[in-house]
């Protein structure tokens, strides 16, 4: 429907309001959407109707010099409109330049512990605690030596386990609950100098809930001409792993 309209029409929009007196409404068109029409009426104001609210739209015109006072309120109207999207887009790009001068101060001082508090402070907590499919996943960060920062990610697998006297079977248990990730750990962390398994456990929760936990610890070099892209290298992998879209890092 809205496809058919441009800026400048003039027309008469009749739609779903909750005011039945508000109904109707003629204007010249400003800017039209894929899902809504933005228009100035002729009482001065600019209004936004969405797509799904419409009933009816249909071209008419206006006495000439109606007309042209609708044409001048709009020109008004679109560079005010102009400014507000520039301001909004100015507003938004803000916090990304603090952000970057946080990480130009950091780096001026670069140190591997530094590395892991600024790793906690800009990769999202949904990275770091997250769910997919069966599994639950816990994140944490240590430094370790001069230059290596260990992602050790604890992958959970709930169940119940009505045998109490069987429990103590911790091997089979494990072998049939435990997550085995190491795979597809090493695809979503080929930047990792070395991915290991480190234990399975059973835990238990309450009454018959079990939880088998798998500990994996992967060892990511990190310098700080480097720390940039590596931290983006391991929020992609962790985003990866949570299945989520990568929007890029902070």
């Amino acid at each position: 429907m809205l496809e058919e309209y441009k800026p400048n029409n003039r027309i008469e929009i009749e739609y779903e309001a909750d005011n039945p007196e508000s109904r109707i409404v003629r204007g010249i068109v400003l800017d039209v959407s894929d899902h809504s029409i933005l228009i100035i009426t002729n009482y001065g104001e600019m209004i936004e109707i969405p797509e799904g609210m419409i009933l009816s739209i249909s071209q008419i015109s206006f006495n000439r010099g109606v007309s042209e006072a609708l044409n001048n309120l709009k020109h008004h109207y679109s560079e005010m409109h102009e400014l507000r999207t520039k301001q909004q887009a100015l507003e938004e790009d803000t916090q990304g330049l603090i952000d970057e001068l946080y990480d130009a101060n950091f780096l001026a001082k670069f140190n591997i512990y530094g590395a892991r508090t600024r790793l906690e402070a800009t990769l999202p907590a949904s990275l770091l605690s997250f769910r997919r499919d069966d599994y639950a996943y816990e994140v944490e960060l240590e430094a370790q030596g001069d230059n290596h920062i260990v992602l050790k990610l604890t992958a959970f697998n709930s169940f119940e386990y009505y045998n109490l006297s069987d429990i103590h079977q911790q091997e089979k248990i494990k072998r049939v609950h435990a997550p085995d990730i190491y795979d597809w750990i090493t695809k979503a962390f080929p930047i990792a100098s070395k991915v290991e398994e480190v234990e399975k456990k059973i835990i238990h929760d309450k009454e018959s809930l079990y939880h088998a936990t798998t500990l994996y610890r992967m060892y990511i070099p990190i310098e700080e001409k480097d720390f940039l892209e590596k931290r983006d290298a391991i929020h992609k992998g962790l985003t990866k792993l949570a299945g989520q879209s990568y929007k890029g890092a902070k």
